[in-house]
């Protein structure tokens, strides 16, 4: 008996090519897509914590009080930190078009941090980065759980504007562009970590090989706007106030903080932080509090820090090729890196970018495919693991899903302030249920009264939470605190 060999579409080559040759000229927007669908369910979130601050905020009547965004001098307009445009122009424009239909503020945050990834694979192609380099570069930056509460948190969204105006920035004084001074003040008036903006131009030149002392004409502007921004900054404005804000110059806290932020950068989770104790020990809450999972994260670490050593240790002689990340994380870093008591992922923006080009040249240096695949695969699982429990339990979250409750009840049943009356939230949890202050969560969430001054446009409101006040007025309208916790 003969067989013959099937016949084929002589056509399937030329659609394989086409699908090749697609995948090849549109990947950027493949990592791009990507990126953005992982965190996609950031656009179901609600608002929280300082959110409504920010949003009270912007309750202005005049064009006086809204100039007032942007004085260095304190007015009732002043928000703790110097950020007018990420803050109060952000918050009012959407406010005013928007109102309290949250989805639009997250919505736009997808947008900014798509805008990053966009730019941020433009900027290294700029600087002539190796094709592979900047694609794995740029999957670790989308993919990234640090990424996690910059987006679903608009009050976070601080970063997000600093970032993309950075690196526009960046970009535009690679061409020689003169709008890079205005992206560089815009920056500054996003956050003021944009000030490393200096440092990130002579890793630029460097890369580009050019010599700064040829283009001090571009660093002049730089120098002096940012001397006059500091002196308004820290000495009109004044830094904020708090035990969280406490400088430490020690070179041991230093580096604790600055292995967080590494750590956080390849993916382990924020709250980990709370589960280390000296000596990198995990106590032992972390095995009650996440039960199976906390083996899960443990394995998923330990799987990525081995595939990094042996892709590292088999190019050892090739340090000088990390240099750059090495220098663009540390320099982004400084800002934060005393701050030991206020550390949080979402400053990562800028340090991120250092990171992901350090593991980017470490994945393309080596050519042992096996230790490649285990370590996309290990960074992979512990990102998205990593953002799965993020969405279950970060604050973000967790507070917005109290606010949403607290909104939703008020508009059904107190559309309208009672006259002469208050509210107060009472503690009224089972003690069984081991739940403790449950009026406070109730209160960080709605960041005490400013959620009813916003929900009910009137500023003189005061709002009683039985944890955090001791004279409740008696005619006070008590509210159940484990209604919205559940």
């Amino acid at each position: 008996m003969h067989t013959h060999p099937l016949p084929t579409c002589p056509c399937y080559d030329f659609y394989v090519s086409k699908l090749k040759e697609f995948l090849k000229t549109k990947r950027y927007f493949l990592l791009l897509g990507l990126s953005v669908l992982v965190f996609l369910p950031a656009l179901f979130n609600f608002f929280s914590a300082d959110d409504w601050f920010h949003l009270r905020l912007v309750q202005i009547n005049n064009w006086q009080e809204f100039l007032n965004f942007f004085s260095f001098e304190k007015t009732e307009q002043s928000a703790a930190f110097y950020r007018p445009i990420s803050t109060q122009l952000f918050f009012i424009i959407f406010y005013k078009l928007f109102g309290l239909n949250s989805m639009f503020y997250f919505g736009f945050g997808l947008l900014l941090f798509g805008l990053i990834i966009w730019n941020l694979m433009k900027f290294l192609e700029e600087l002539k980065f190796e094709e592979k380099v900047i694609r794995i570069a740029s999957l670790i930056y989308g993919l990234s759980a640090s990424n996690f509460a910059r987006i679903n948190f608009v009050s976070a969204y601080q970063e997000l504007f600093m970032g993309l105006l950075v690196l526009l920035g960046l970009r535009f004084y690679i061409k020689r562009n003169w709008w890079f001074v205005i992206l560089f003040v815009l920056a500054l008036m996003s956050k003021e970590t944009a000030i490393v903006f200096g440092g990130l131009m002579i890793l630029v030149d460097w890369k580009l090989k050019e010599n700064p002392f040829k283009k001090i004409k571009y660093y002049w502007p730089i120098i002096l706007l940012s001397t006059i921004y500091l002196v308004l900054r820290m000495w009109v404005f004044k830094t904020a106030e708090g035990e969280s804000y406490i400088w430490d110059f020690g070179l041991k806290k230093a580096l604790n903080t600055t292995m967080w932020y590494g750590f956080w950068s390849v993916g382990i989770p924020e709250f980990m932080v709370d589960y280390v104790g000296s000596g990198l020990k995990i106590v032992p809450k972390f095995f009650m509090d996440f039960g199976i999972w906390a083996k899960i994260f443990l394995g998923e670490i330990g799987l990525l820090f081995l595939s990094i050593f042996g892709l590292i240790i088999l190019k050892i002689k090739k340090l000088d090729k990390f240099v750059w990340g090495i220098l663009f994380f540390g320099i982004s870093l400084l800002p934060v890196m005393f701050l030991p008591w206020h550390k949080f992922s979402h400053a990562l923006t800028l340090p991120l970018i250092g990171m992901a080009m350090i593991l980017g040249e470490i994945y393309e240096l080596n050519k042992n495919k096996i230790f490649k695949i285990i370590f996309v695969v290990a960074f992979l699982i512990l990102n998205l693991s990593s953002i799965y429990n993020l969405n279950q339990k970060h604050y973000s979250v967790t507070r917005g899903e109290i606010s949403r409750k607290v909104f939703e009840y008020f508009e059904k049943n107190y559309p309208e302030y009672p006259e002469n009356k208050n509210f107060v939230f009472v503690n009224d949890t089972n003690p069984e249920a081991k739940q403790w202050g449950s009026s406070k969560q109730v209160a960080y969430a709605l960041s005490s009264s400013d959620f009813f001054k916003v929900f009910y446009k009137n500023e003189n409101i005061k709002v009683y939470y039985e944890d955090l006040d001791t004279n409740i007025p008696e005619n006070s309208i008590q509210l159940s605190s484990r209604m919205f916790l559940e």
